[in-house]
């Protein structure tokens, strides 16, 4: 059958090196992600927005919590996305999922406030963070309910790790971040913009693993490692005699049950609205 969004945006689609990324990176955190959701406080009935959901990994798992009678609203500013994610969950069409586009002239969010606002901001190539959190908190604040809870979810590919260590591989990823343009750490912030927002800072976890190869941080690393590398080559961090020797390298460390992995770092992040203590 043709796809009909073929004709409003022809030609766009996700590599399956995107969906790997994005499929991995989910795996990676789902334990704790579910640990995180567990602490909103959700109760059947509720309803939930989830704003940049993504590819909506997040929105079956909100929508469990909230039962039949409750609604998540995924909001996907990107028109090519929402309708990737519309494909991902057709199986839960009817189960008090929505996705909209976010655009209030076409796909407006539907009206109401929510008791949790959720906001994941995933680092991957599907869709980049915000420059700034502020700007994106001021929107969504207004459509907290007086005792609702705003969530955000950051995860970065910074910090990681391999034990016992590879200099050649340290070299090039501290060359290749400094080559990188900036990106801003939001939920290091988010104290003080929560508190600009009038929005109580509740907690904040930061989160991150050590595990061997074969478990899902490891083969999250593989593929991360295959996919960074021939960009190190093409960008002269590495000679492609040196990325050979470095493949050689992380094939025994890879095989090797006594090497530990450390993930990228998450921070789970809750605030509550103020309203809901004023007496």
């Amino acid at each position: 059958m043709n796809d009909p969004f073929s004709f409003i945006m022809p030609g766009r689609t996700l590599t399956p090196q995107q969906r790997l990324q994005a499929q991995l990176l989910d795996q990676l955190w789902e334990s704790e992600l579910e640990e995180f959701f567990d602490r909103l406080d959700l109760r059947p009935g509720a309803r939930v927005l989830v704003y940049q959901c993504g590819l909506g990994n997040d929105l079956p798992r909100l929508a469990r919590r909230v039962g039949s009678q409750g609604e998540v609203v995924g909001v996907q500013p990107d028109p090519f996305l929402a309708h990737e994610v519309r494909t991902n969950l057709r199986e839960y069409r009817g189960q008090g999922i929505r996705v909209v586009l976010g655009d209030p002239a076409h796909d407006p969010i539907p009206e109401g406030l929510y008791e949790v606002i959720f906001v994941a901001w995933r680092d991957n190539e599907i869709q980049p963070v915000p420059r700034r959190a502020r700007d994106l908190l001021q929107r969504l604040r207004p459509l907290l309910s007086p005792q609702g809870r705003l969530a955000v979810w950051e995860d970065r590919a910074i910090g990681m790790r391999l034990y016992p260590s590879i200099p050649m591989l340290e070299r090039a990823m501290r060359r290749w971040q400094r080559n990188l343009p900036p990106r801003p750490a939001l939920a290091d912030t988010l104290a003080g913009e929560f508190t600009y927002c009038n929005i109580l800072l509740e907690s904040a976890r930061p989160l991150q693993k050590a595990e061997v190869p074969g478990s899902i941080t490891g083969k999250w690393m593989d593929h991360w490692l295959s996919r960074v590398g021939p960009e190190w080559v093409e960008s002269n961090l590495l000679t492609p005699r040196q990325w050979l020797r470095l493949q050689a390298l992380w094939e025994g460390r890879r095989v090797n049950p006594g090497t530990l992995y450390y993930s990228p770092q998450a921070i789970g992040v809750v605030g509550k609205a103020l309203s809901s203590f004023v007496a």
